[in-house]
């Protein structure tokens, strides 16, 4: 910016900076919500896995179940007992961190701006600054 000022070309770069810092927050902010899907995915993922293979392992003693054999039948019975304990542990685990994660994009979301909105805002804004500076002229 050269002297004397052109108040437009000054206005201009000012509206610019501002517009790239705002939207660096908002990248970054989009970038946490990210971050947080991620986090999201994997633990859904460790989820089916801890699943699958208790409940293989129940199919499989199941098929080699003699139901004449009480004895078999007790300790498949409490095989049964422990998996379903297990995974309701992992189910209740598995909400809690759900809820944590939605609660943080709700937050993240009401944090972002789309660009239009930037944009109004930037206008508006500065619609106002040059109002203000014609007054002191």
């Amino acid at each position: 910016i050269i002297k004397p000022f052109n108040f437009s070309e000054v206005l201009a770069r000012i509206r610019a900076v501002l517009r790239n810092h705002e939207l660096s927050r908002q990248v970054l902010l989009r970038e946490k919500r990210l971050a947080l899907t991620d986090s999201l995915n994997k633990s859904l993922m460790y989820f089916t896995n801890h699943l699958k293979n208790p409940v293989l392992g129940l199919v499989e003693a199941s098929n080699a179940l003699d139901i004449s054999d009480s004895k078999a039948v007790e300790k498949f019975k409490k095989q049964v007992m422990i998996e379903a304990e297990q995974t309701l542990a992992a189910l209740s685990g598995l909400e809690d961190e759900v809820l944590k994660l939605q609660e943080s994009d709700g937050t993240l979301r009401a944090a972002e701006l789309s660009l239009g909105e930037l944009e109004d805002r930037f206008r508006e804004h500065f619609k106002e600054l040059h109002d203000n500076s014609g007054e002191n002229v």
